[in-house]
């Protein structure tokens, strides 16, 4: 009883042994450089083989241990770069060395066309008539807006009035005179817009969360001015 015992025992140690030595054996090192085309490294590379996982150091230079004998797949990857997938045969410890190429892309054109202008929710717009323009025509701009409910004015001399809206104004309140944005009230109080109301076709004052549409700084709201169309006459 005792030799059957010592010989399951020495049986069990030899499959053992075998065991080890099969999954040790047929397991190989892959290790290479990565770099561009111009031969400088690339760091922080994804290299991927099977189950197992790296990234390329400071050199390029990546190491990926315990790599099963035969055809293995091995994928490449790096932000702005192309990535590379390719089937290779493992039958020793191998060095891979391998170039990427800039990844370009081409964005195609983008056009973004409304099909009727039409009001939302967000949008508070209020337009200032022509009576008014003309009423205020010896007057400066900043005059003319404190006609529209809920702007007033900040003013610190007799030319110097700039339009508050919500407690906002100079930067906060922008006005674009004919798609260009007036610069010349940034700097100060003493600073108001530069603008002549006889020019102005039609001024229009917009609140709410569709300014942001013009600016990202236009929190209190934007002034439009469109200018006066003369007709020729033949």
């Amino acid at each position: 009883m005792l030799l059957f015992k010592t010989k399951k025992m020495r049986f069990k140690l030899i499959m053992l042994f075998f065991l080890v030595c099969y999954s040790s054996f047929g397991q190989y090192a892959i290790r290479g450089t990565v770099t561009n085309e111009n031969n400088i490294p690339l760091r922080d590379t994804h290299v991927h083989i099977g189950n197992q996982t790296t990234t390329s150091n400071i050199d390029g230079n990546f190491l990926l241990e315990n790599i099963r004998k035969g055809k293995q797949k091995i994928y490449i990857s790096y932000i702005g770069f192309e990535s590379i997938t390719e089937t290779i045969t493992i039958n020793k410890d191998t060095v891979l060395n391998f170039k990427l190429k800039p990844s370009i892309i081409n964005l195609e054109e983008s056009i973004v066309l409304q099909a009727k202008n039409t009001k939302t929710e967000s949008s508070n717009e209020q337009v200032i008539t022509t009576q008014t323009i003309e009423k205020y025509s010896n007057q400066t701009l900043g005059n003319a807006l404190k006609e529209v409910s809920g702007v007033s004015i900040l003013k610190t001399g007799s030319t110097i009035v700039k339009p508050v809206i919500n407690g906002l104004h100079s930067s906060r309140v922008p006005i674009i005179n004919n798609n260009v944005r007036l610069e010349d009230q940034q700097w100060g109080t003493e600073h108001a817009p530069n603008f002549d109301v006889n020019t102005a076709g039609k001024i229009t004052v917009v609140k709410g969360a569709s300014t942001l549409q013009y600016g990202g700084d236009a929190i209190g709201g934007i002034v439009i001015i469109e200018p006066e169309v003369i007709k020729k006459t033949l």
